[in-house]
């Protein structure tokens, strides 16, 4: 069988059995540490990687790892999987449900697949590479495939971020100006969940300051599949970037043109 869709199909059952994971943490209840850098951290959260990562070696003894709560394994592997268990730890925490599980697959260093599962609304997504990105909302159990649907230029688009802090963090404060000078309308829709709504057609654009490999890896692909491009503030489109904007590439090439 295709490596690929292997793996994949794999990263679908794991996030399924991930949401139920996640969801008896957040029915139970949980403690709630800090990270050096600031930001929250679970049980529920170290007690997902930790099980994903045991399932997927347990299938791929030979794949690398790279995870935001228990670090690299094995990562020059030809296949490597990047897990971030629960992406918007603070959308988790308050009970919001706009929260993601997130798997990547890099493939030599290229994304290649990827999947967004959305325990508290049951809704997936998933792309791999010529496959296309697909679409499971709530209320099926059919995947059905799914195409960016933006506006024709950024002064008629809605755009949208996680928080206005990261904006300051990353040094780009004008930034977040800029674009509420420039387009229409503005949202908080954070996190995995407003690049997720740009490539199933329900957004213009999301604009994260600062990312990760496991942020990049599962989003990048899905929006090349879904017709979109997923790319750095300064250009960068590759896999090290430490930005990403998630639309079309008529609007990236309109916002990088602003920017330089």
């Amino acid at each position: 069988m295709d490596p690929l869709k292997t793996r994949l199909s794999l990263a679908l059952d794991l996030v399924g059995d991930a949401s139920f994971i996640i969801l008896d943490f957040a029915e139970k209840g949980f403690a709630v540490e800090t990270k050096v850098d600031g930001s929250f951290v679970t049980k529920a959260d170290k007690e997902t990687e930790r099980i994903l990562r045991e399932n997927i070696l347990d299938h791929f003894p030979e794949d690398g790892l790279i995870g935001e709560e228990w670090g690299k394994q094995n990562d020059e592997a030809e296949w490597v999987w990047t897990i971030d268990p629960i992406d918007g730890t603070s959308s988790f925490i308050n009970g919001v449900p706009l929260y993601g599980c997130m798997i990547g697959l890099l493939n030599n260093g290229k994304s290649v697949g990827g999947v967004v599962h959305f325990p508290s609304l049951n809704e997936t997504v998933y792309a791999g590479l010529g496959m296309g990105t697909h679409h499971r909302r709530s209320n099926t159990s059919e995947f059905i495939p799914c195409k960016i649907k933006t506006a024709e230029s950024l002064k008629k688009s809605m755009f949208s971020y996680s928080a206005p802090e990261y904006f300051s963090i990353s040094k780009n404060d004008e930034l977040l100006e800029l674009l509420r000078n420039t387009c229409s309308k503005e949202r908080m829709w954070g996190d995995c969940y407003g690049h997720i709504l740009v490539a199933t057609g329900r957004l213009d654009l999301m604009v994260d300051p600062y990312l990760h490999i496991w942020d990049l890896a599962p989003l990048k692909i899905i929006m090349e599949e879904a017709g979109g491009v997923h790319q750095g503030l300064d250009g960068n489109n590759s896999i090290s970037m430490t930005s990403g904007v998630s639309t079309s590439r008529t609007l990236m090439n309109e916002l990088l043109s602003l920017l330089n």
